[in-house]
């Protein structure tokens, strides 16, 4: 597929800043639960059009063959 189809913005909106919050392991020390859910969300089937899933975590365009 040509890159130029896809332009990117100039301006980089990342920030240097880390915003994922950080967790004490003393929750789970302290006995607390784990309270994820451990079942697959991601569906199985594909949902953009022109595209094909190939395998679980990875999908291939195939519009305009």
């Amino acid at each position: 597929m040509p890159a130029l189809l896809f332009k990117r913005s100039p301006i980089d909106r990342r920030s240097s800043e880390d915003k994922r919050e950080a967790y004490s392991l003393d929750y789970f020390i302290d006995g607390g639960d784990e309270r994820r859910k451990y079942t697959e969300r991601r569906r199985s089937e594909e949902r953009r059009m022109d595209w094909v899933r190939v395998v679980n975590w990875c999908s291939v365009y195939v519009g305009h063959l």
